[in-house]
């Protein structure tokens, strides 16, 4: 829990910790503010000095922004809710093993503002020297596959939604936003033929290629541009040579106007 101090609805009972993120931390958001976080109580009136006396460097969210976080990853409301106050960016870590793939707590929490995501699935972060890439990665059973959550499909390991924090500011990116996505292959692991799909958001060149663990070019699928929309290509792994490809790890690499997205796949004999 980040936050203290707040009434929380859990079932019929109100229970006094408090649970959310940018709603609990300051009295204006939502009228719900907590002193450990934003300095304020839950009327609005300013109590941090009085509830801790003596601590210079004042209220976390105030200490946050001063000394220049980025971003906080917190739980536990096992939920994707993707928050930003004060240029602090408040991050609800996801379930990635919710089988009902419901909306953790959104309710419980007050959660309103944000990018709201259902479960079940996890955060993926690449550091790079000028950004910083924030990734949900869906996790769906394979007899679920693909969900339909508010008009889209969802598939296992399909991104659904993503930003970036850096030189460049901060971009987002949802499931019906402007990256392309590579949704992975169904089924895998696979022995002979599977399925590979992609979502483009508009009109795209597409390359998928198909690499071994040596790094070496084992198929080239596609090399043309596709409609926008959800497609799915064939890959035979018993053809394409004198002999079948060999179990093993291989690795499928999506580029599309300069997005790169890689997934792995097992073939199984």
């Amino acid at each position: 829990h980040i936050t203290g101090g707040v009434l929380s609805c859990w079932g019929i009972f109100l229970t006094p910790y408090g649970r959310g993120g940018i709603e609990a931390v300051k009295y204006h958001v939502d009228h719900r503010g907590t002193y450990e976080w934003g300095g304020e109580s839950r009327f609005g009136s300013s109590i941090f000095g009085i509830m801790r006396t003596g601590w210079a460097h004042g209220p976390v969210h105030d200490m946050m922004v001063n000394e220049g976080v980025t971003i906080l990853f917190h739980g536990h409301d096992h939920v994707f809710v993707h928050q930003v106050l004060d240029g602090v960016i408040y991050q609800a870590c996801p379930q990635p093993s919710d089988c009902t793939y419901g909306n953790g707590c959104y309710d419980d929490a007050h959660y309103s503002y944000g990018t709201k995501r259902n479960n079940s699935g996890h955060l993926r972060v690449a550091v790079n020297p000028d950004y910083v890439q924030v990734d949900y990665v869906r996790s769906v059973l394979p007899e679920d596959e693909p969900l339909s959550e508010n008009g889209s499909l969802v598939y296992n390991r399909q991104v659904s939604h993503s930003y970036s924090v850096g030189i460049a500011g901060t971009q987002e990116n949802t499931a019906r936003g402007e990256l392309p996505r590579l949704l992975g292959n169904r089924p895998n692991p696979f022995s002979a033929e599977t399925l590979i799909g992609l979502c483009l958001p508009e009109m795209r060149k597409v390359s998928l290629k198909i690499y071994d663990v040596r790094g070496s070019l084992v198929a080239d699928l596609l090399d043309r541009t596709l409609e926008a929309g959800t497609h799915e290509i064939c890959w035979d792994a018993t053809s394409g040579g004198p002999q079948p490809h060999a179990a093993g790890i291989y690795f499928l690499k999506m580029e599309a106007c300069g997005y790169v997205q890689t997934r792995k796949m097992l073939l199984l004999r």
